[in-house]
């Protein structure tokens, strides 16, 4: 071999050695996404360079490779430039400990910055941690719509944001939840999935939400205005069925057979919900799955005049899967009519006392004082 050569090789691989060297002492951002090819979750690391409601723009490797990963794909972010508080507070959430984690991930907002990405990630995990606890420790409608403003400001600060569809969601499950209307939302979220036509799975989750605003809108006239009620809840059917036909998203069709169980028990469509809701058990392993499967199936029972059979279903909402605050709420409405068919006026009034107490600022609550 040539002195030429060995001195080609020799500055070759001290160039990759040096390479190398400096993109592992570089400090990168960290993705883990669900492939589309394998469904796998999986782990690079390299450089957001953008982001749109769609998802990011990932470039990793020797060779500067950029991907687009959409939104429904994204698993975890983490950033180069995020402050080591945020280490704490992902270690509190793994743990279920809300608020231990939202007082870590406030205290690295202080510390973060101009961090062009690291600052909207942060303050949107505060703005989430602020509703989950508040669903499990109860708010007035004061308060819900001070964290309506607040993820409305948000939106406007970071109108590009990867987190803008779960930011639009928690602004419309607010108004709904005090029977307010989100037609200003339904339309940010319209716009949001016409642009993004090519997403299935994005497409998909904003056609789900229409169709539970639709079943929730239903609810509210169930009891005064039940004919007004079955004609909503036979549109938010027909959009349920569509959107089962097209989607293969495994989580999207568990949610959506829950929506579409609830609709066929209103409309009595008795055999058919039973049917969708023997597929839903099968799938049924998270607590508030289970505890959505025990409602639909007392509402159907109840609905059937199987007063007793119900009472049994709801009972195992309020009693073992108990973690939903808004489902107990619910659970324990439906308790107050089918102990009164019972003739146990004690434990309805008990029943009552409880919903009006202690879930005071759900809807269920609000329909039981009309």
């Amino acid at each position: 071999m040539s002195l030429r050569v060995i001195c080609q090789a020799t500055l070759a691989v001290g160039w990759i050695l040096t390479l190398t060297g400096s993109l592992a002492a570089q400090a990168q951002d960290r993705v883990s996404y669900r492939d589309p090819k394998t469904g796998k979750v999986v782990t690079r690391e390299g450089n957001i360079t953008g982001e749109s409601p769609g998802g990011i723009t990932f470039v990793w490797g020797l060779d500067a490779r950029k991907e687009f990963i959409p939104v429904t794909a994204i698993e975890d972010v983490r950033f180069a430039t995020e402050p080591p508080e945020t280490l704490q507070a992902r270690a509190a959430e793994a743990k279920q400990q809300w608020q231990k984690a939202l007082d870590a991930y406030q205290q690295a907002l202080k510390g973060a910055g101009k961090a062009k990405l690291a600052v909207p990630f942060i303050e949107f995990k505060i703005l989430k941690l602020r509703a989950l606890l508040m669903d499990q420790q109860g708010a007035d409608p004061l308060q819900r719509g001070e964290l309506y403003r607040q993820l409305e400001q948000f939106h406007k600060r970071y109108p590009n944001a990867w987190q803008t569809i779960e930011c639009l969601e928690l602004m419309g499950q607010l108004r709904l939840r005090d029977g307010l209307p989100a037609d200003e939302v339904l339309a940010e979220l319209r716009a949001v999935r016409d642009k993004f036509q090519s997403q299935s799975e994005l497409v998909g989750r904003v056609n789900l939400f229409e169709a539970r605003a639709l079943v929730q809108q239903a609810q509210g006239y169930l009891q005064n205005q039940p004919d007004k009620a079955l004609e909503i809840y036979k549109q938010a059917r027909a959009s349920l069925e569509k959107l089962m036909q097209t989607t293969t998203d495994r989580n999207l069709r568990q949610e959506i057979l829950v929506s579409l169980v609830e609709c066929k028990a209103a409309l009595r469509q008795h055999k058919e919900a039973e049917a969708d809701l023997a597929l839903l058990e099968k799938e049924a392993q998270d607590p508030r799955t289970k505890a959505l499967v025990h409602l639909a199936r007392g509402d159907i029972y109840r609905l059937s005049e199987r007063i007793r059979d119900a009472m049994w279903e709801y009972l195992w909402v309020d009693v073992v899967y108990n973690q939903d605050r808004d489902l107990v709420a619910r659970a324990l409405y439906w308790l107050v009519d089918v102990f009164r068919k019972l003739g146990d006026e004690e434990k309805a009034k008990a029943c009552q006392e409880r919903l009006l107490n202690e879930f005071g600022d759900t809807v269920w609550a609000k329909r039981l004082g009309k």
